[in-house]
């Protein structure tokens, strides 16, 4: 315990046994959720709150000690050492779930490692990673955005206020959505922000900090009748509500990260703590899949929890060792290397650079990892049981990939929601059933990924292809009589439908023009202002913490 805890791969700093012992209390939060034996209380989401502002905090005050702005070296630098802190565990994690705790082939194992490595796609607990990485592509953006402003009340407001932002768009009116959740920068900001507010904050009024922030959290967190007053007040009626509800900690979590960087505490410094938080990546990593493993093993309560405990705690130790430990180390000889030699990405400017990773990282996301889907609401009757089929034709012809599909029962209205592929429609087949005998339509609508409204197909524009013996149009109401024995009545659509400007396919093209337009603004007056204002002025003042 002593000699990975005195031996570190993080950076050592001021406070840094606190900050161990913080992330140890926020992992083992998360793992007392899943493990669903902890009665009346779900601390899960504020430990995933906890680990987002810890982790604002620590990364943007480890930007703080550079005295001039920013260049392209350091942020490339910063970049390569999150990636080889990151990637080498999650990979072997993402192995792990899909090989050996999923039992799944080896096409879908691949295919499902891929998506989550590339961060496309977020399954259980993963999804708190891919929200980190895009946070760290944004970091080195607000540090070049927020350069120009020196005073420590002026950063503060601006962060604070853009954490709220975050926590309105993104949550509130989800204008970018994520598979796995939105994007939840909010605590990642306020995290930043309170680390302005450290020279504000004396050790005394600290430890007072951080027990108003944990009972605040373990208020929302537990279900006791004495905090059921103030829950209701706020509209948490139940804790299975809370993810909805977790903007009532980001305030504490981030109070409770600027608490324990002002004073020295025995319990967040002892050791075992902190041999949880050194290890806590892994921790967190290999936790679930463990309790998912070792729930099948039908044990006494006692006996599930410490099994649990022990195997994910032996297993994070392990992983640390052998995994965790030479990944960081790689990560900081290619950092040093990059920033040892002054003539290396001399002639890119580092505005650039982050606007271009953003860019590139959008424009991949909505063009590799788009999952959006065309929906045709049909209202339905049929005298089979069979499946319906919409066939789209993107130009290139039918395909089964192209397809909508969708069961319906017999004898029984029905309102049928059938996903396709979002791309542009050249032609479009429906096939009602799979059998012969009657159908009845009487409204088919068409929803478009990024767009509210619904397009309503006119049924007297749809005829007969095969398998139709009578086609009888009706003035809200379209009825198709199959040949007897015919097992694929078909419809062919001749009207025209809506060619809407916004889909899977336009979208990366548009990001891409966009993000160049605003690279060359905001990249070309960063330039102009941070070497004038770094010339006239020094670096913001201290005492600011080194980051882990």
């Amino acid at each position: 315990m002593d000699a990975i805890i005195e031996n570190r791969s993080t950076t050592a700093g001021e406070r840094v046994e606190n900050f161990d012992g913080l992330r140890a209390v926020a992992a083992l939060m998360v793992f007392a959720l899943h493990l669903g034996t902890v009665p009346r209380v779900a601390l899960g989401p504020a430990g995933v709150y906890i680990f987002f502002a810890l982790s604002g905090f620590l990364l943007y005050a480890g930007f703080l000690k550079i005295k001039d702005h920013p260049d392209t070296r350091t942020i490339v630098a910063y970049l390569v050492r999150r990636v080889f802190r990151v990637l080498p565990l999650f990979i072997v994690c993402v192995l792990a779930i899909a090989y050996l705790f999923n039992n799944w082939t080896s096409d879908h194992a691949w295919g499902w490692t891929l998506v989550h490595v590339l961060f496309v796609k977020a399954d259980i607990h993963l999804w708190t990673l891919k929200t980190e990485m895009v946070f760290y592509l944004f970091l080195p953006v607000l540090i070049l955005v927020l350069y120009p402003v020196r005073s420590h009340w002026g950063r503060f407001v601006l962060l604070f206020l853009a954490g709220i932002g975050a926590w309105y768009l993104f949550e509130v009116r989800v204008v970018m959505h994520m598979s796995g959740g939105s994007p939840l920068f909010a605590p990642f900001l306020l995290g930043m922000a309170a680390v302005h507010c450290r020279h504000w904050v004396t050790p005394r009024v600290a430890g007072g900090l951080v027990v108003l922030s944990l009972a605040a959290i373990f208020v929302f967190s537990s279900d006791f009748s004495w905090g059921r007053p103030l829950r209701q007040y706020f509209g948490l009626n139940h804790l299975s509500e809370l993810w909805a509800f977790g903007y009532l900690m980001y305030l504490p979590a981030a109070a409770l990260a600027l608490g324990v960087s002002r004073r020295r505490s025995w319990l967040w410094g002892n050791h075992f703590l902190r041999l949880i938080g050194v290890c806590g990546y892994g921790f967190y990593l290999w936790h679930l899949p463990i309790i998912l493993m070792v729930r099948n093993w039908s044990l006494p309560t006692p006996i599930y929890e410490l099994t649990c405990f022990s195997l994910t705690l032996g297993l994070s130790i392990l992983t640390y060792l052998f995994v965790e430990r030479p990944g960081i180390a790689m990560g900081r000889g290619i950092a040093r290397w990059i920033k040892n030699d002054v003539t290396r990405f001399k002639v890119l400017r580092p505005a650039w650079v982050c606007m271009t990773l953003l860019v590139v990282f959008f424009a991949y996301r909505y063009g590799f990892a788009t999952n959006e889907r065309i929906e045709f609401v049909v209202d339905m009757w049929s005298s089979q049981p069979t499946v319906v089929k919409f066939y789209l034709d993107d130009g290139d012809g039918f395909s089964e990939e192209l397809t909508g599909t969708a069961p319906i029962a017999a004898k029984t209205w029905q309102t049928l929601i059938l996903r396709a592929k979002d791309v542009p429609i050249a032609e479009l087949r429906f096939d009602p059933g799979e059998t012969d005998g009657e159908y009845r339509i009487r409204n088919i609508t068409v929803r478009y990924p990024y767009h509210e409204a619904e397009y309503e197909l006119d049924l007297a524009e749809f005829d007969s292809l095969i398998g139709v013996q009578r086609l009888v149009r009706g003035e809200r109401l379209l009825t198709v009589i199959a040949e007897p024995d015919h097992q694929d009545p078909v419809l062919m659509y001749d009207g025209k439908t809506h060619q809407p400007l916004l889909h899977s396919h336009t979208i990366p093209v548009l990001i891409v023009l966009f993000g160049t337009l605003v690279l060359i603004g905001i990249s070309t007056a960063l330039d102009a202002v941070m070497p004038a204002r770094s010339a006239a002025r020094g670096p913001p003042g201290k005492p600011y913490p080194s980051g882990a």
